[in-house]
């Protein structure tokens, strides 16, 4: 998911537990990613089978993600409350208290206690692994609706979020981790389990740990607590909501701001849901131009480079141009350079360039023109609107419908046609 900016947020986490009741620790089944693990892997790969329906869904799991803060460092410093746990990496174990583990975990002192890393607060556990490249793993075990608590903390500006706005967030991060994590192998009872795991980065969906940590800024102790209680009620509201098609859970992906118009998913993501259709949004209407999120930047000849030799392509880049322009934004691009050229997606191309320089693929226009030759030395001049990849449901989009009263399922079918909200 797209990182907004100017928000009070940290990173992500997951684990998932029954809807209708609080799992013991004993009766849950834990799935952690094996060693050699080495990233999130597309959910909607092809030949992959259909979304599971909520029934298929094999409660009680945890679900351990990645703290990507902590991947590869050779000591990490654990806490909770009581008790501080290092751990370093000892040839392909762990070291931790003069004694050598494969693995290690590290709980809570007491029945709602917190852990701690790196100055911020988690609920659950930890697990720390060996990475499979260099030092150290922690992943974080964590139930479902504290979970979701954390996404919508790290992913909206608290101060001025709405309530439908905070349960719409609730009900799209709950789907997208339960879709996520069935794509890639896990929770169902049709499928042989895998190992699985969310990222706590944007590359799955931004997580704060407790939520006092996006608060951790606001100097008013009363605002800290009326944010908080904001986050508490709308994850309550929702308990247990998700979003289906066709009674199967849907594939749901949201961004920071579209510019004016959603793109259909599949536009964006090759090869998955072909149901979710782009649509209008309140962020290209005239008092929402605040909103709107336009920007440019300049790519310099040093940038353009280092993109020619990674791409293959020579030392320095000859032009850019859409190949397959979508409504409303850049799907492929031609990429020429002094001794090749390659076409890659769009979205290949942000990654490269850094989304918070290329920041959507709504591109208003370049300087040189597309197509046209970039003089050797010279720098590439883009602007446009958004951030993020403008698929699905759009943020800034949702706070201005919640503004005008907008229930969050009136919100969610806006932007996700053809779906309905089922409690699991």
């Amino acid at each position: 998911m797209s990182k907004k900016p100017a928000r009070l947020r940290a990173w992500t986490f997951v684990a998932l537990l029954a809807a209708c009741h609080a799992p013991t620790r004993e009766s849950s089944r834990v799935i952690t990613p094996p060693l050699n693990e080495t990233g999130a892997a597309p959910p909607n790969a092809p030949g992959r089978p259909l979304p599971p329906r909520p029934s298929d869904l094999n409660w009680p799991i945890e679900i351990a993600v990645r703290i990507e803060a902590a991947e590869g460092q050779g000591r990490l410093i654990l806490e909770n409350g009581s008790r501080t746990l290092t751990v370093r990496r000892l040839g392909e174990g762990l070291e931790a208290g003069g004694r050598v583990h494969p693995r290690l975990g590290f709980e809570a002192s007491g029945p709602g206690g917190e852990i701690s890393w790196n100055g911020k607060r988690y609920g659950g556990r930890f697990e720390v692994v060996p990475h499979p490249q260099k030092g150290l793993r922690l992943m974080n075990l964590v139930d479902l609706e504290t979970y979701v608590e954390g996404v919508v903390a790290g992913e909206l500006p608290l101060w001025s979020a709405q309530p439908a706005e905070l349960e719409a967030q609730a009900i799209a991060a709950r789907t997208y981790a339960l879709y996520t994590l069935a794509m890639r192998g896990a929770l169902t009872r049709v499928t042989e389990p895998r190992h699985a795991s969310l990222s706590d980065s944007v590359a799955d969906q931004a997580y704060c740990g407790l939520p006092a940590n996006a608060l951790a800024d606001v100097e008013s102790e009363s605002s800290r607590q009326r944010m908080a209680a904001a986050v508490d009620t709308a994850v309550q509201q929702t308990r247990g909501g998700v979003l289906t098609r066709e009674g199967r859970l849907a594939d749901i992906r949201y961004h920071a701001s579209c510019g004016g118009k959603t793109s259909n998913l599949e536009a964006v993501f090759p090869g998955t849901e072909s149901g979710a259709v782009g649509t209008d949004c309140p962020c290209d209407e005239a008092d929402a131009q605040a909103q709107k999120r336009e920007w440019k930047y300049t790519f310099t000849a040093t940038q353009l480079g280092a993109l020619a030799r990674t791409l293959g392509i020579g030392d320095r880049i000859v032009s850019l141009k859409p190949v397959q322009e979508r409504p409303w934004r850049w799907s492929e691009v031609q990429v020429a350079g002094d001794s090749g050229q390659i076409q890659i997606s769009f979205l290949r191309l942000r990654s490269l360039l850094g989304p918070s320089l290329l920041r959507s693929g709504r591109i208003e226009g370049t300087w040189p023109h597309p197509g046209d030759s970039i003089q050797s030395g010279g720098g590439w001049a883009v602007y446009g609107a958004g951030h993020g990849h403008g698929a699905g449901l759009c943020q800034t989009g949702t706070h201005l419908l919640a503004k005008r009263e907008w229930s969050s399922v009136r919100i969610l079918r806006h932007y996700f046609a053809g779906t309905v909200v089922q409690t699991l």
